[in-house]
């Protein structure tokens, strides 16, 4: 995984963005899942979405725990909203008073 992310400038400035903003931005989450899909080694064809991800990989092995595989697009955007938020609060860690919502 390190060696993708070294090599991939964009995926560095997707996850720099984080928490830069209170509200999660819809091109950061886009740029968040591809980076997701980006850790996963398709030798056929190269996924947009978690979702084609997770199908394809399904389909390469049925018998494979679901644990193993991708979280759902949905499950995956609640999830970088949730550290979205927690990256925000973090930056704001010297500030002495601070109105999060």
């Amino acid at each position: 995984m390190t060696s993708r992310l070294l090599r991939n400038e964009q995926h560095q400035d997707s996850l720099g963005l984080l928490g830069s903003q209170r509200n999660l931005r819809d091109g950061i989450a886009t740029q968040c899942e591809a980076l997701i899909c980006d850790l996963y080694p398709s030798s056929r064809m190269k996924p947009r979405t978690v979702n084609e991800l997770k199908y394809f990989l399904f389909c390469q092995n049925r018998k494979q725990k679901n644990e193993l595989h991708p979280p759902t697009s949905d499950s995956l955007l609640q999830d970088l909203k949730r550290v979205n938020y927690q990256t925000f609060v973090w930056r704001k860690a010297l500030t002495a008073i601070q109105h999060l919502p």
